[in-house]
């Protein structure tokens, strides 16, 4: 391996043991040369911590075959998983860090996401406050009220006979954390894609989005690639 291309997957992976096993590929020969795994791909830098189900439906793809780009694509360590409530979720190798899978998984969660956001708009709500708006019973609601309550993404303070619920720090703490990484990761990813084989060439970026065009003289695909995965999974 060219020591170029091994420091640049060191940054991205951090496990030498990883490294050993990649090659470097030449020009126009990535495997991310096909249109699906493309898809998938980009699917899951607007989407990181989806798991298989979710992201074949939303990418319209037969489950077995999603799986076997995701087997693909995990064995190059272009993709990283995370086992979580009995599901494999998938994001992008080197965009999360591993102290963070758990919260952000329990965040991606789409209830647990409407709930949050709740809160966020209309603080000092109890549980059957939460339960009402949703339209919901409390049973519902209240293991994903725990589950952000335990990440810290809400806290709960007493309010008369009541507990409310109010937006806790955990968020916003994570936020700025992977702002001020998000330079450094869009180097590593460019340096990535060129250890691949490939040949990416900028088109736009910022300290959120990097887009970038692949051109292989036969083919052309853009990518898309954001730099803050809490944003991402916090966008409406």
């Amino acid at each position: 391996m060219k020591e170029g291309v091994g420091r640049a997957l060191r940054r991205v992976i951090g496990r030498d043991d990883v490294l050993s096993r990649i090659k470097p590929r030449e020009g126009g020969v990535s495997i991310l040369m096909n249109e699906k795994r493309r898809e998938i791909l980009q699917h899951l830098m607007e989407n990181p911590l989806t798991h298989l189900r979710e992201l074949a439906r939303k990418t319209e793809t037969p489950v077995g075959t999603a799986d076997w780009h995701l087997k693909i694509l995990t064995q190059e360590h272009i993709v990283s998983t995370f086992e979580d409530r009995n599901r494999c979720h998938y994001y992008p190798t080197g965009w999360i860090e591993s102290g963070d899978l758990a919260c952000l998984s329990a965040l991606q969660d789409g209830t647990t996401k409407d709930i949050y956001f709740l809160v966020v708009k209309n603080k000092g709500l109890s549980q059957t406050d939460i339960a009402r708006k949703m339209g919901k019973y409390q049973q519902y609601v209240q293991p994903h009220l725990a589950a952000l309550e335990r990440h810290g993404f809400l806290t709960a303070v007493a309010s008369g006979r009541k507990k409310v619920y109010q937006v806790g720090d955990k968020a916003a703490d994570l936020e700025q954390k992977y702002v001020d990484r998000s330079s450094g990761y869009l180097d590593r990813v460019l340096e990535m894609l060129r250890g691949d084989g490939l040949n990416p060439h900028i088109q736009g970026r910022s300290r959120a989005v990097l887009k970038v065009k692949i051109d292989d003289g036969q083919n052309i695909f853009h990518l898309r690639i954001r730099a803050n995965p809490v944003k991402t999974i916090l966008r409406k």
